[in-house]
């Protein structure tokens, strides 16, 4: 009898294993079937495989699908072949990423599937061979890591609090992401930026805490309520439920709080201070001094488009194409429900109010400004504004690191793009100079 009832159990378990990898061998087909269909120019029918929402975000950036696919060629040549296939769940979705050969280049393409089995998403990602590896200066030995859900009841997000071993209080730092839908990790190609800076601090007697952003966890209520969606629901809001959040934890303890942003989390984390009393001091991090970063697109697009020594024709019209949306956005010329680069009228209103500069002017901890010397995202000539306009505030500190990118990882020339898919870590250099400014305030 107990022999009939194992054999019972294994056959279910094998069973649902089957049911789960076929499964996964449908969507796995349906998102070859795809990429066929745009091979063989048959986009009409391809356009039938997409979700109502993706529908609509192309159409609102005046995009057809042929043109996605024609553009794509354009940079990596003609589609060869798919090499393999790969399922994972991510957040609800069933997502497709299949290894691809063109004629130029190879690619990763991934495939977001809905609940109703439509495309939701589609990113062309480079082939990423390199992988995340632990920087020498993380000592895992003398730190150790937590996992918590936090934020209000509707808007669950996952953080990671990282705390040196022993009795505390210790010093606290939140990390504050760039823009687009980030990881806790800030992960970019193999690199993972917020993952160096927490391993690091805490192996160095301060606490770190990141999160998976709003944006990244609850894709679909972005796509949904874009017209709505400001910088607080993007950012400021669940930097504010992570400080009050982490205040009330019951057994970890922290004697001062410090934000970290980096890039727009820079731009953003004066504003939060000046909102949040409890914050004892800023640390910017390839910041801009200005709300509307936006504004950055049409220098950073010409600095790519240049770096094959001449701008053509296309490129020209393309930077005048940016020109002209950035202007209607700085002249309010947006129509309520328009979306321009990727956000409404109402969230470039609110950052087109924004100074974090008159921000910092108004507090009274502690900042520090951190900037690379090849970032081209983020300038050299940005860093001089923000020590030009804060020449005599007291309690604030610059710092200039003349090889590091926008990543703070160190190279030698001009930044590329394609640097950032290159495996590399945070700046030991800059991470003791932020531990060392933290253990003195």
């Amino acid at each position: 009898m107990k022999d009939l009832i194992v054999l019972l159990l294994i056959s279910i378990f094998l069973n649902s294993k089957e049911l789960e990898l076929n499964l996964q061998k449908n969507f796995e087909e349906k998102a070859k079937n795809f990429i066929f269909l745009l091979k063989e120019e048959k986009f009409e029918e391809a356009k039938g495989n997409l979700a109502e929402l993706m529908i609509k975000a192309l159409e609102s950036k005046g995009i057809e699908i042929e043109n996605l696919w024609y553009g794509l060629k354009e940079q990596v040549g003609e589609f060869k072949s798919i090499k393999k296939t790969k399922f994972n769940e991510e957040m609800g979705y069933k997502c497709i990423y299949l290894t691809t050969e063109f004629s130029k280049k190879a690619l990763n393409i991934k495939v977001v599937y809905d609940k109703d089995e439509k495309i939701a998403g589609l990113f062309f990602l480079p082939l990423i061979e390199e992988s995340y590896k632990m920087p020498s200066y993380a000592k895992p030995e003398i730190y150790e890591e937590f996992e918590y859900n936090f934020g209000k009841e509707k808007i669950k997000l996952t953080g990671v609090l990282t705390v040196p071993k022993g009795k505390g209080p210790y010093p606290l730092v939140i990390l504050i992401h760039g823009s687009g839908p980030q990881d806790m990790d800030e992960t970019i190609g193999p690199n993972k930026i917020f993952k160096d800076i927490a391993l690091g601090l805490s192996s160095k007697g301060i606490a770190v805490f990141r999160y998976d952003k709003r944006t990244k966890t609850y894709p679909e209520d972005f796509s949904k309520n874009i017209d709505k969606f400001t910088i607080k629901e993007e950012t400021t809001e669940d930097v504010k439920e992570a400080i009050k959040f982490l205040k009330e934890l019951k057994n970890i303890k922290f004697s001062k709080i410090f934000l970290l942003g980096h890039s727009l989390g820079a731009t953003m984390a004066p504003r939060i201070a000046l909102e949040e009393k409890d914050i004892d001091g800023i640390i910017l991090i390839a910041g801009i001094p200005y709300g509307f970063y936006i504004n950055k697109v049409y220098e950073q697009t010409k600095y790519i488009l240049s770096l094959d020594g001449e701008l053509k024709s296309e490129d020209i019209e393309k930077l005048k194409e940016i020109e002209e949306q950035l202007k209607k956005i700085k002249d309010l010329e947006m129509k309520d429900g328009e979306i321009i680069m990727g956000a409404s009228k109402k969230y470039w209103e609110d950052l087109l109010k924004y100074d974090p500069v008159e921000a910092i002017k108004k507090l009274k901890i502690p900042v520090f400004i951190l900037q690379g010397g090849r970032d081209y995202q983020v300038t050299q000539e940005d860093f001089d504004i923000w020590k030009e306009k804060l020449k005599g505030r007291k309690n604030t500190e610059f710092k200039l690191y003349k090889d590091l990118n926008h990543l703070f990882i160190f190279g030698k020339g001009k930044s590329t793009p394609e640097e950032y898919e290159k495996q590399g870590n945070f700046s030991e250099d800059a991470l003791e100079d932020i531990s060392s400014w933290i253990k003195k305030q």
